[in-house]
């Protein structure tokens, strides 16, 4: 009974391990996310992807995968980049509703790469699991992401599978639209410095010039 009981305990801390440790997942793929806009009142929500490889990927029958949910990829009539093929360097856009994003309401302007319209019901202000599969199921990267209530999320080393916020950011505002992110972290309160004062030299008293003694005249001797 003893050796079961100690076994039970093993597997439950092994399983539990596991759970710990693949709450974040990066293959070795080049297409990663480097920018998430979690904007749920809106609905103009969006998600950018970069190749940081050197060769070209196809995305073709990818998914955005949400709220345990696969999430097609189609592209988008508004797309100014017709084929699914993702350059080394070339940013891309899936987006919730493509057509609403180009619209009056979201206001946004095609970016140069291409944009991939998908759908999903709302991306969490404050953080949700997400992920990217290839054309064959497998998961290319999942992640829960950090809160952004107020702007959108950036990556900031597109390289690195860091998913803290060593490497993640809420832009002080605004967003970086299928371009590279060139946001600054939202400013944290700073302490205010006492200015130290420079003492002040005290001016050193100018010497007067010293006045040249005065000769008493000698007296002169009369003879008798």
């Amino acid at each position: 009974n003893e050796h079961i009981h100690f076994l039970a305990i093993f597997l439950l801390l092994s399983i539990g391990s596991f759970f710990i440790f693949t709450t974040a997942f990066s293959a070795n793929s080049d297409i990663v996310i480097t920018e998430i806009a979690a904007y749920e009142k809106s609905g103009c929500e969006w998600v950018e992807i970069f190749n940081k490889g050197s060769s070209p990927v196809n995305l073709e029958k990818w998914k955005f995968w949400e709220n345990d949910t696969n999430h097609g990829l189609e592209i988008s009539s508004s797309s100014l980049q017709t084929d699914w093929i993702i350059q080394p360097g070339e940013y891309a856009i899936i987006a919730q509703d493509a057509k609403k994003l180009f619209s009056a309401t979201c206001n946004y302007t095609p970016p140069a790469g291409t944009v991939f319209d998908s759908s999903w019901s709302s991306l969490n202000e404050s953080g949700e699991r997400i992920a990217l599969k290839d054309a064959t199921g497998a998961v290319v990267e999942d992640f829960t992401y950090l809160k952004a209530p107020s702007a959108s999320l950036e990556r900031r080393n597109a390289t690195v599978s860091d998913y803290t916020a060593a490497n993640w950011h809420e832009r002080s505002s605004g967003n970086s639209f299928g371009r590279a992110n060139d946001g600054t972290p939202s400013p944290s309160p700073t302490q205010t410095s006492t200015p130290t004062q420079t003492p002040s030299q005290t001016p050193t008293p100018s010497t007067s010039p010293s006045s040249s003694p005065t000769s008493t005249p000698t007296p002169s001797v009369t003879s008798t």
